[in-house]
């Protein structure tokens, strides 16, 4: 017997911004990696939650208003199945640890170790009902979502999707 799944793919980004909707980097990290012996739910209990949590990804400088994929303050949209290792891969690939590394292309993008005025935005994916062998998909069709809701409020994507805009100016 197989078990049916009665789930519809949605035409508009429905998500909500996970607990304070932007959370400074140095939020996530304290949480995140909060050091031998703690746990991040023990750091900050709401953020705390996100850690191997899936679901889209908003990177701001200067957020200001609405944690939604609209934000004009928006400079990379993305997807991950753990937003913790995510973030990491992103963190390392920035050089907010010391060198740049692999893992993140946008982190590559980013200004080197330049982490005081970003803010992210978790907005966590649904994902009880959905198969494994769906969740990549799922994944990628909220992400594409979340682009299309950027670039319909703002005439573009966000300078860090687009690759050969090279590294982000920040100011």
């Amino acid at each position: 017997m197989t078990k049916e799944v009665a789930m519809r793919a949605p035409k508009t980004f429905d998500l909500d911004a996970h607990g304070a909707g932007w959370y400074s980097w140095e939020d996530i990290s304290k949480c995140f990696w909060p050091g031998a012996g703690k746990k991040s739910v023990n750091v900050d209990p709401t953020l705390g939650q996100m850690v191997t949590s899936k679901g889209i990804y908003c990177i701001a400088w200067k957020a200001a208003g609405k944690a939604f994929p609209s934000n004009p303050t928006i400079q990379y949209i993305g997807q991950t199945s753990s937003f913790k290792a995510r973030m990491g891969q992103f963190g390392w690939s920035a050089g907010f640890w010391g060198e740049q590394a692999p893992g993140h292309s946008a982190g590559w993008r980013w200004v080197k170790n330049k982490n005081d005025q970003m803010s992210v935005a978790f907005f966590p994916l649904p994902t009880p009902d959905i198969p494994k062998h769906m969740l990549n998909g799922y994944l990628h069709w909220y992400e594409a979502l979340a682009l299309d809701t950027y670039h319909q409020q703002n005439g573009s994507l966000p300078y860090v999707n687009i690759p050969k805009n090279g590294v982000v100016v920040l100011s």
